[in-house]
């Protein structure tokens, strides 16, 4: 939104809003799926810092590679339309604007979720009562898979459209650093490490449902 074409698509901002009701919460399955499925196969100090690499490396190098680049095509967009503003010098720009990096928000969001579940994976691994308890968890998720996906599916967005409602506020950093998206997003991700945990509630979410399909479109539709 901060620089516009004036060639305008009525198809294209349809298309692009509707992936948007629902590409963040797909990428937060597939994150946690894959997540679970390399933990389960490392120890978990090993997995953590194998994930710390391939997270908060790449989210300090954009930080620091995207930010001036980003900025510099704002400030030459800006000035090419007449509304630069002139009074301060490209780095005090760059130093006060952070919406030059807030775009990087899922990464913020999966590095906190990655630290929580590595945090939740070191007291399973060593506790009988947490393991126990994560398996009824899993237990009662997984009868959902005797439902058909569209009703199942519906049922286990109850408890995510809640937290969904009880977010808190982003962050005092907000926004270079968000710390709600986390909290949003994670009944997703953490969705997305049951159907690794569980084959049959992954095969569950991958069979076709006809009724699950149509329900979604409408979602979208609603939506937008």
């Amino acid at each position: 939104n901060i620089v516009l074409s004036l060639d305008k698509s009525s198809f294209l901002h349809f298309l692009a809003e509707f992936l948007h009701s629902f590409r963040m919460e797909s990428f937060f399955i597939v994150a946690g799926f894959f997540s679970l499925l390399t933990l389960m196969r490392d120890s978990t100090g090993g997995w953590l810092k194998g994930r710390m690499i391939r997270i908060a490396v790449p989210l300090a190098a954009c930080t620091i590679l995207f930010a001036p680049v980003f900025l510099f095509i704002r400030l030459e967009y800006d000035r090419a339309m007449g509304v630069a503003d002139n009074r301060h010098t490209f780095l005090e720009l760059l130093a006060d604007s952070p919406i030059a990096i807030m775009h990087l928000w899922f990464l913020h969001a999966l590095l906190l979720l990655t630290i929580f579940l590595g945090i939740c994976a070191f007291v399973v691994r060593g506790n009988a009562t947490a393991r126990e308890g994560v398996t009824r968890l899993s237990d009662l998720v997984q009868r959902t898979v005797g439902m058909p996906f569209w009703l199942g599916g519906l049922i286990l967005m109850i408890p995510a459209a809640l937290i969904w409602m009880l977010a808190p506020p982003p962050s005092p950093f907000y926004p270079m650093y968000f710390i709600n998206k986390a909290w949003i997003y994670a009944p997703f991700f953490l969705f997305g490490c049951l159907m690794a945990a569980r084959p049959a509630l992954r095969d569950w979410v991958i069979a076709k449902d006809g009724v699950a399909i149509l329900l979604g479109v409408l979602f979208s539709l609603l939506f937008i």
